[in-house]
């Protein structure tokens, strides 16, 4: 088995710039006070040792660490980016920066790994990830307050909804309107979230006395965000008015 390599360090960019660390930690810091020439020299090093700086260590520097961190699978998302709007307009009565780590819509469990292993912050928003037990060593590791939107895990603050109660009401308040063959459109993934909202789709059709039919509930194929994006909404759709002409009303789980 080969040696674990290194980890490369500000001391690395600097030999192979021919600068002093000084010098690199201006670059980083977005400093006015290097030459366009110099800055290219510690960028290109920066890009040919893949450097990634340590922002306990920088943080740790300054003396203070303002920064938040919010961690979540999308950005464009119509909940995600009400959810930021949230986020900023609070950090913005205040002196703290944010930090936002993109997950994305697979891997998201390695990704965040990654992300919390880079240092430290002031505070950590974490939405819409299932958190697993290694996760939780890591988040325990930052020593700072984390929140935990959309999921729940011991020692930790969450802020939840009742997934299930709000899809049941959605689908009793179309069958109180008349409707009977309900389809269901849900995302591709596989989460607690999405169980929670087929379970009160269910609830509501069998207070009903109504079936359940596996074939009433589509999925789109676009993988983008997980599934919860216009094309993978069109492309359920689209399945749904192919194969099942006789649906009168539709759930869209987000």
């Amino acid at each position: 088995m080969p040696p674990e390599r290194s980890k490369v360090t500000i001391y690395d960019v600097a030999d192979q710039a021919g600068v002093a660390i000084s010098t690199v930690s201006r670059v980083l810091n977005n400093s006015a006070d290097v030459s366009d020439s110099t800055r290219e020299r510690v960028l290109s090093a920066i890009s040919a040792l893949q450097y990634r700086p340590d922002r306990t260590a920088k943080s740790l520097a300054a003396g203070q660490i303002h920064t938040l961190a919010v961690a979540l699978p999308s950005f464009t998302t119509p909940f995600h980016t009400e959810l930021l709007k949230g986020i900023r307009g609070v950090l913005h009565e205040t002196e703290r920066d944010l930090l936002l780590c993109d997950l994305g819509s697979r891997d998201r469990h390695i990704r965040l790994l990654e992300f919390l292993k880079r240092g430290a912050v002031a505070g950590l928003l974490l939405v819409g990830v299932d958190v697993s037990d290694v996760i939780a060593t890591e988040l325990r590791a930052l020593h700072s307050p984390v929140v935990l939107i959309g999921s729940r895990f011991e020692d930790f603050d969450s802020y939840r909804w009742d997934d299930a109660e709000g899809a049941r009401v959605a689908v009793k308040h179309l069958i109180d309107r008349g409707h009977r063959r309900i389809a269901m459109i849900r995302s591709m993934s596989n989460s607690p979230l999405q169980d929670q909202r087929i379970l009160g789709y269910r609830r509501a059709l069998e207070d009903a006395g109504l079936p359940f039919d596996d074939s009433l509930v589509a999925t789109g194929v676009t993988e983008k965000h997980a599934g919860y994006s216009e094309e993978a909404g069109f492309e359920a759709m689209e399945s749904l008015l192919n194969n099942r002409r006789d649906v009168t009303a539709v759930f869209a789980s987000s």
